[in-house]
């Protein structure tokens, strides 16, 4: 515990708010044991630097123990040092936890009245009655997989279209493509582009339903309709006009009203996704920038798993589709209520044995909605559809690939509209609890990324100069000292208790960044790393969040525990190889935080302390 708690970690139950003690061990990065005891009662509570961790009443552990404890009236607690079980079952913030725990007001929005059209509106404007929340026959729609017959390595019939090769290149867009000034002028509305499908250079969601007729209109009139789309919890996707060498030329995905993803596509197969392509639409202004806009409508249950492909794959990654047993792992996921989406690669035709292949260089995508497979779309197709045997062709490839993507477990995914708006000033963007970075598989390239520079107007750096800068680095790096130091005095340094304090380094260090320059640039930061010096461990950090923004203390314990199970492998190898990973992220962690700071011999004291921690303590560990 550092000398500036202000905590009495010595109490009575009775005369404290648990929630705000919670809370205030949290603000204060503290690492050790929290006790709660009552009569023979115990609850147990962990933290490292201030993440709770791990939680244990009885036999039970978890967000579950957390709970029982909020309903304690009476008893003690107390706080110890430097203990720090290799234990973990708790990856939610104390906030989340507490806000679940507390029942929610629902609330209805008010429609709003309308505005004079531009010309020929949506739907959305003449809606009466709410939109549907999912399909009419979605029990219909469900996979019957008992009725999926065993997999045989018969070729495919021979009248299977020639699927469309998957492009690899994210570059930048240097000029947005213009409206269809010519035919706007004229109000002569195109066919919808790519079909009305919202499809990138990258992934696709499945095919919506169509809402009314076209929308003309400029940057900002757009941003009216959908502010309106919002005010409706609107499902769905928008897109623009013209197609661009089989693309939609923009497109806007929003979960209930609120943003998820859009995309700009220019040609020569430049792109840009994420918030900033949000903000290049919306910033069109003029005659020449008017676009027709077509909307769609998605069900609720199909739009949620679909966009847990913007995350990357966190279980099973790049898993070889001939050596599973497919019913025996959609059965697991069954009974795990999995939500997410299951997603089929076929490599690209590049050897003999994938030439003849008429799903070379295809992707098929199966949603699943707590437990259930709502169907399959690919990216050729992607009408979602009930086609087993268009499944079992795809799990026959002999080079096919499994990733499964698990949806957020939030009640809102994405950002709110207005938050989006502001953010074109200098409000800074708070964190939201879907990804919205341009990171959607481990093998999609970005190497073309904006540099953090490019996007300071949404990550606006706190007014920290660089003595506060340097202040912060010395208590950070003295907090984790005095962990170190305790834990050597109180627990058996085994290889989990290694681990767990190396992860807790890494999140430590990751949090210094976000206090300084919040945390989309600290994103931002993870992201170059992942294609750069962290790219050697990027599947073990995919493995562990790291995408996310912190490692998953819960995975790694977990995925260690897998090795020492494993009769072929070892659990010493998996420290080895986590730990150098850790180790690089902590060292490019601390880089990236002293290279924000101005003053040369400022910066140069920082990078000689950061130098000695990793040397006498990070390197031994």
């Amino acid at each position: 515990m550092g000398s500036n708690s202000t905590l009495n970690l010595n109490g009575r139950v009775e005369k404290t708010d648990i929630p705000t003690l919670l809370r205030s061990v949290e603000k204060d990065k503290l690492t050790g044991e929290l006790s709660f005891t009552r009569s023979n009662d115990r609850i147990d509570l962990y933290f490292l630097f201030g993440q709770l961790y791990h939680a244990k009443w009885r036999e039970v552990t978890g967000v579950d123990a957390v709970n029982q404890l909020l309903g304690w009236k009476s008893g003690n607690y107390s706080f110890t040092e430097g203990i720090i079980p290799a234990q973990a079952s708790i990856n939610d913030d104390i906030e989340r936890i507490l806000t679940e725990n507390t029942p929610a007001t629902a609330k209805t929005p008010t429609p709003r009245p309308s505005s004079s059209p531009v010309s020929n509106r949506p739907a959305s404007r003449a809606v009466k009655t709410p939109l549907p929340s999912s399909p009419p026959n979605m029990e219909a729609a469900a996979f019957d997989l008992a009725a999926i017959a065993p997999l045989r390595s018969s070729p495919p019939p021979n009248d299977e279209p020639t699927m469309r090769p998957r492009q690899q290149s994210n570059q930048e867009v240097d000029t947005v493509v213009g409206g269809d000034a010519g035919m706007v002028n004229e109000r002569i509305a195109p066919a919808p582009p790519a079909d009305g499908y919202y499809r990138t250079r990258y992934f696709c969601l499945p095919a919506g339903e169509q809402m009314a007729t076209s929308l003309v209109a400029t940057g900002p009139q757009l941003e009216e309709e959908l502010m309106h789309l919002a005010e409706v919890s609107f499902t769905g996707y928008v897109l623009g006009s013209p197609e661009v060498e089989g693309y939609p030329a923009a497109g806007i995905c929003l979960f209930g009203g609120r943003f998820i993803h859009a995309f700009v596509h220019g040609s020569g197969g430049q792109m840009v996704e994420g918030e900033r392509a949000y903000r290049l639409i919306l910033d069109q202004r003029g005659s020449q920038s008017t676009r027709f806009y077509w909307f769609y409508e998605l069900a609720a249950e199909a739009m949620r798993s679909a966009i847990s492909l913007l995350t990357p794959p966190n279980r099973y990654v790049h898993l070889e589709a001939r050596i599973i047993r497919f019913r025996e792992m959609m059965q697991i996921l069954t009974d795990e209520q999995h939500s997410g989406c299951l997603k089929i690669t076929v490599p690209a035709a590049n050897g003999p044995n994938l030439q003849s292949s008429p799903l070379a260089g295809e992707c098929a995508y199966l949603p699943i909605f707590q437990g259930k497979v709502m169907g399959i779309w690919t990216e050729s197709n992607p009408r979602l559809a009930n086609d087993g045997p268009l499944l079992q062709r795809f799990l026959a490839e002999p080079h096919a690939f499994i990733d499964l993507h698990t949806t957020a477990p939030v009640a809102e995914p994405g950002l709110p509209l207005e938050n989006l708006v502001s953010s074109r000033g200098t409000t800074t963007l708070e964190a939201i609890p879907l990804s919205t970075t341009t990171t959607v598989s481990p093998a999609r390239q970005t190497d073309n990324l904006p540099p953090l520079s490019n996007v300071a107007s949404a990550n606006p750096a706190k007014n920290v100069d660089d003595d506060d800068r340097q202040l912060q680095m010395i208590t950070s790096i003295a907090r984790m000292e005095s962990t170190w130091t305790q834990m050597q005095l109180k627990d058996k340094l085994d290889e989990h208790t290694k681990l767990l304090a190396l992860a807790g380094f890494a999140n430590e260090v990751l949090s210094l960044n976000e206090t300084v320059s919040g945390p989309r640039n600290v994103q931002e930061m993870i992201n170059r790393g992942l294609r750069q010096e962290l790219a050697s461990f990027r599947t073990i950090f995919q493995l562990l969040d790291l995408p996310h923004g912190r490692i998953n203390i819960i995975k790694l314990l977990k995925e260690y525990e897998l090795f020492n199970r494993d009769s072929d492998k070892s659990g010493t190898d998996f420290y080895r190889e986590a730990g150098r990973a850790l180790r690089t992220l902590i060292r490019s962690s601390f880089q990236y935080y002293v290279s924000l700071i101005r003053q040369e011999h400022i910066r140069f004291e920082c990078q000689e302390m950061y130098e000695v921690f990793l040397q006498e303590i990070v390197k031994k560990m």
